[in-house]
């Protein structure tokens, strides 16, 4: 399995109107040199950290395919859960599973909403345990 991890990643609201309702990010989706980075901005090392992928194309469901997985995920640190080509993923509805295995939190399952071209940059779970708006979070999930 491939694997990318960095340091340098942290979830920041945009500036412009409207100004959002500052919130403290537990997890969120960053997308950086290209790819798509799950950032862990919990304070616990979390077990695992995997990511599963799937698409449709016109009327048919592309197979979930596992593609990443991390152990001991640090407090701060970012890892890649998926990637897209910018020409030819451009018409295909794609969308990932992220999941997380985790001492305080248990197993949990995050699905952000799929979208035509890839997932983008956004705000997953926050510090309170809700979610933005179309997020999936599934408790007791087993990969």
């Amino acid at each position: 399995m491939k694997q990318d991890r960095t340091n340098n990643l942290k979830w920041e609201y945009p500036e412009f109107p409207p100004r959002p309702i500052k919130r403290e990010v537990l997890f969120s989706l960053l997308n950086y040199k290209g790819a798509l980075y799950f950032v862990n901005e919990s304070d616990e090392t979390l077990d695992v950290v995997s990511s599963d992928s799937f698409g449709l194309i016109e009327d048919s469901a592309l197979e979930k395919n596992p593609k990443y997985y991390y152990e001991n995920v640090k407090p701060n640190e970012s890892v890649k859960v998926e990637e897209y080509d910018d020409y030819y993923d451009l018409d295909y509805l794609l969308g990932f599973d992220i999941y997380i295995k985790s001492k305080t939190l248990g197993n949990i399952k995050i699905t952000p909403p799929p979208k035509k071209g890839g997932v983008i940059s956004q705000e997953l779970v926050y510090k309170d345990l809700t979610t933005k708006r179309y997020v999936q979070l599934k408790y007791n999930c087993v990969e």
